[in-house]
């Protein structure tokens, strides 16, 4: 049966049933495999012909007959990726449209291609910056749980009958009788309070301040705020490339920030624009914004090559950030580690203490 005997619906559903959504990762190795069969010459409809038999899943090949069929009925391979947000975002849909427009769509998928991939790989770099520390805290947590909740309890008796006990056993005591005793209670707390702040944070007035506590953060709001700046120019750099208007490039750059102040910016930049004005100029009078990204904008602006020196100064922030958290690795690690070994050391020190004060005890 050909992919136009089946109907969008049945497509569709015949997805759910059989299990599995197309992600945003398959979705970029299909559009690197359309680029390959398109650059070798083969017409749109025969390269999902091709794709769809050669496809390892389900999901994958229904997603590639309905845009196959959605092809056969005149459509445009823009609009059949807007039917599946789950596998392409707007600013995939926009750049395609945007390269069929120009004639040219396996340059745009290839350009499309390269920079999604960048940006996976930038944050499987973040994720896996933060493993290391966040497995240490963990451990760190559970080890001195363990000692609170089953160490701590058989010395209790030994603890009890010490009338001059210091400070920091008695309150090690405490600590482990109120774990024992009310352990579950306060984590039913924590998890209502964490869901708490969760939906707090989804609220526009929560969000707004947790952006504004994030950003004041000493030398992390700083590495915020380019990391952030640094995907919004990129993105504007390859839409620019692709051949997208400014003014529509900008507002889908706006669209994917989701910190205030670079919004505002941004939203500056695009009255600025649509009153005929350049780029650079709101870009330089940001004091969030670093002055090498407004300079660089005006070199480009003046020769004509704007979106090369927006993904310029993109990969020079990108590279900073990159810097500056491995900076910041090094230094959290080793203080993690030595922060832990001193609360075990301090619970253990006390326990001993105690133990060795039973010596000064009167027959």
């Amino acid at each position: 049966m050909t992919a136009g005997a089946y109907p969008a619906w049945f497509l569709g559903l015949r997805a759910r049933l059989r299990g599995g959504r197309v992600n945003r990762e398959q979705g970029i190795d299909l559009m690197d495999q359309l680029e390959g069969l398109l650059s070798a010459g083969l017409s749109l409809d025969r390269a999902l012909h091709i794709l769809s038999g050669a496809m390892d899943t389900a999901a994958l090949k229904t997603l590639v007959v309905d845009v196959l069929l959605c092809i056969e009925k005149g459509q445009a391979l823009s609009q059949a990726f807007g039917g599946h947000p789950q596998a392409f975002d707007a600013l995939e849909v926009s750049m395609v449209r945007a390269g069929e427009e120009g004639g040219i769509l396996p340059a745009v998928l290839r350009r499309l291609v390269d920079y999604q991939r960048s940006r996976q790989e930038f944050r499987r770099f973040l994720l896996a910056s933060s493993i290391y520390p966040i497995v240490l805290l963990v451990f760190g947590v559970l080890a001195v749980g363990g000692i609170l909740l089953f160490v701590l309890p058989r010395f209790v008796e030994v603890y009890a009958d010490l009338a001059h006990a210091n400070f920091s056993t008695r309150f090690l005591i405490g600590l482990s009788n109120g774990l024992q005793s009310y352990g579950w209670y306060g984590l039913a707390l924590f998890v209502v309070l964490i869901l708490a702040l969760r939906a707090w944070m989804r609220t526009a007035a929560g969000h707004l301040r947790v952006q504004a506590i994030l950003l004041r953060l000493p030398g992390i709001g700083e590495l915020i705020l380019k990391s952030e700046l640094s995907r919004v120019l990129n993105t504007l750099g390859v839409l620019l490339g692709a051949g997208v208007p400014i003014l529509k490039a900008v507002r889908l750059s706006r669209s994917l920030t989701r910190y205030q102040q670079l919004d505002a910016v941004l939203a500056t930049a695009e009255d600025s624009l649509r009153q005929g004005m350049g780029l650079a100029k709101p870009l330089l009078a940001a004091p969030i914004i670093p002055r090498i990204v407004g300079q660089l904008a005006i070199v480009g602006e003046e020769s004509g090559s704007l979106d090369r020196m927006l993904g310029k100064v993109a990969q020079r922030l990108e590279t900073e950030v990159r810097g500056r958290l491995r900076a910041l690795m090094a230094i959290l690690e080793p203080a993690l580690i030595i922060v832990i070994g001193l609360v075990i050391g301090a619970v253990v020190v006390s326990m001993i203490s105690a133990i060795l004060s039973l010596n000064d005890m009167p027959l």
